[in-house]
């Protein structure tokens, strides 16, 4: 079976947005674009990043096409928060295709590595932001427990004993879930 991934250039020097940019390898003004127009909210910026040529690519996806490694982790970033980032479904193309089979198919490794760890580092920020707000829930300071036991110099009664084993169960979920969404 042979399968090909084609990219018309033509096509996008009369696209709106910001594809003609990234078809450039233009860096510098997309972040020009971003940054110094004082009317550019999160959305107007977000709606740049997830707009959609003919074909139902993004420039996320042009930029991962054409291995511009530094563009496709600069509009990844623009995606929102980490929990946003995880949580979005990935834009599928017309053909049936995501970010990952373009750089598979076009061999772009390092771009493929740059967008595996970005979704690393934010699966991590979700599930520290959890661990942290569990630790409050269970009235825990860092200075309670070290190394995963409560710390002895102090005498704990039953329900912080209590509190702290239900803490390291939540904890080891934690961990658990992280391992699934890496794997």
């Amino acid at each position: 079976m042979n399968i090909t991934i084609k990219l018309e250039q033509k096509k996008f020097a009369t696209q709106a947005g910001i594809f003609s940019k990234v078809l450039d390898g233009k860096l510098t003004d997309i972040i020009f674009q971003f940054t110094e127009y004082p009317l550019m909210s999160k959305t107007d910026i977000l709606q740049l990043v997830v707009q959609e040529d003919d074909a139902g690519r993004t420039p996320i996806d042009i930029a991962a096409f054409l291995d511009f490694k530094n563009i496709l982790l600069y509009l990844i970033t623009k995606l929102g928060t980490p929990r946003d980032f995880i949580e979005s479904e990935m834009n599928v193309d017309g053909q049936g295709r995501h970010l990952y089979h373009t750089m598979m198919y076009r061999g772009n490794f390092e771009a493929l590595v740059i967008a595996l760890n970005y979704e690393r580092v934010c699966v991590k920020k979700v599930i520290f932001d959890e661990l942290v707000r569990d630790k409050q829930v269970y009235k825990f300071k860092n200075l309670d427990i070290k190394q995963g036991a409560l710390v002895s110099t102090v005498y704990h009664d039953a329900d912080t004993v209590r509190r702290h084993a239900d803490f390291n169960m939540k904890a080891a979920g934690l961990f658990e879930k992280y391992a699934e969404t890496i794997i």
